[in-house]
């Protein structure tokens, strides 16, 4: 898996993570169903894992789209408190 992730892949899984579904977070996104799905399946691909288990009727985190997307929650967390923190001194 790569070591670094763009800021914008973070976003797009984090919309996609949303829910329920692809065709439901295309819409919200303003783009197709299918050209979510093959953004996706490349950044899958090019990670190296599964990020997201998709069936028929449901959409769910695997375990490392879980692990991602919280640690990715965690460092921007952390990075908005030490901006807040330096505005502060």
């Amino acid at each position: 898996m790569q070591s670094m992730i763009d800021a914008e892949i973070l976003i797009f899984l984090e919309q996609i993570a949303a829910g329920p579904s692809l065709s439901a977070a295309a819409r919200r996104m303003g783009v197709t169903r299918s050209a979510l799905s093959h953004r996706l399946n490349n950044i899958e691909a090019r990670m190296g894992v599964t990020l997201f288990h998709r069936s028929t009727r449901r959409l769910d985190l695997s375990e490392v789209g879980r692990a991602l997307l919280g640690h990715a929650a965690e460092g921007l967390r952390d990075r908005h408190i030490g901006r807040a923190y330096r505005k502060q001194s």
